[in-house]
């Protein structure tokens, strides 16, 4: 942070602000998502979801998750509208404690 901000007359920086960011990234957790289109039908379906969990999982892990707390922590299906064959959007994200 500078020490002077134009229009402000007072810049207060406490004592330790330099590591308030590595406090807070040290206990957020590592995510991690992917994304999928599909033709909307259920084996295809559920391969794309299968797929897709097992790369969100991967990339949460690849970002510091500790590999045996990881978890899906949402799954969204988005119809997508105006194709002539119906098709999905699949998002899932993964999240867990940082190792």
């Amino acid at each position: 942070m500078p020490g002077d901000l134009p229009g402000v007359s007072e810049v207060i920086v406490p004592a330790d602000g330099a590591v308030a960011n590595a406090i807070g990234l040290a206990i957020a957790p590592a995510g991690g998502q992917a994304d999928r289109i599909c033709q909307n039908r259920p084996e295809e379906r559920s391969r794309a979801v299968a797929a897709a969990r097992e790369e969100a999982l991967a990339r949460a892990i690849h970002a510091g998750a500790d590999p045996d707390r990881v978890a899906v922590i949402e799954v969204a299906e988005i119809p997508l509208a105006y194709m002539l064959d119906p098709a999905i959007r699949i998002r899932v994200k993964a999240a867990g404690p940082r190792m």
